[in-house]
């Protein structure tokens, strides 16, 4: 079992933010007694939604890679991973996979776009020092694969992630 933090943007004025701004705007706007922006004064559980949301975005990222990599594994939650000041970093998805399913995922490191990717994000530059520098540190550790992987994830198919969410009718948690 590999356990990772999964990059996918955050909740911190984020697009995901948005979506579940959406989500309660929608639900209580069906009372037309509610204000705009009433459930800002009520008592909601955001961290259990952010947890449903952060299952079900592992389920369309799962999804988007079934569709287009051919890759089929289950992402396994754990939890929402929230700094506690948003200065330098935002939410992760503490995610796990199984060996089986992650040795799937290592078609990633013969991927040329992948390879130049972690070659870019990696190096050291101004106000960054990389404890792994270039694919070969990368890829030497799972954990750091993953999450590099991730990011990777994140910039390629963030659109398709968010396409398929709103398929699972996100709207609805």
């Amino acid at each position: 079992m590999k356990t990772f933090n999964l990059h996918f943007g955050g909740f911190y004025y984020s697009v995901h933010e948005q979506l579940i701004d959406n989500m309660l705007e929608g639900y209580f706007f069906d009372d037309e007694t509610q204000e705009e922006g009433d459930y800002y004064s009520l008592d909601i559980n955001y961290r259990l939604i952010f947890a449903e949301y952060s299952k079900e975005y592992l389920q369309a990222l799962a999804e988007v890679l079934r569709d287009e990599r051919n890759i089929d594994i289950d992402f396994i939650f754990e939890s929402v991973i929230s700094p506690r000041e948003y200065n330098f970093e935002t939410d992760t998805i503490q995610t796990s996979i199984n060996d089986k399913d992650f040795k799937k995922l290592e078609v990633f490191k013969t991927d040329s776009d992948f390879i130049e990717f972690v070659d870019d994000a990696s190096k050291s530059r101004s106000g960054f020092i990389s404890f792994y520098d270039g694919h070969e540190a990368v890829f030497a550790k799972d954990e750091i694969f993953l999450s590099y992987l991730s990011k990777y994830l994140d910039s390629e198919h963030d659109q398709d992630v968010l396409n398929e969410l709103d398929q699972q009718c996100i709207y609805e948690l």
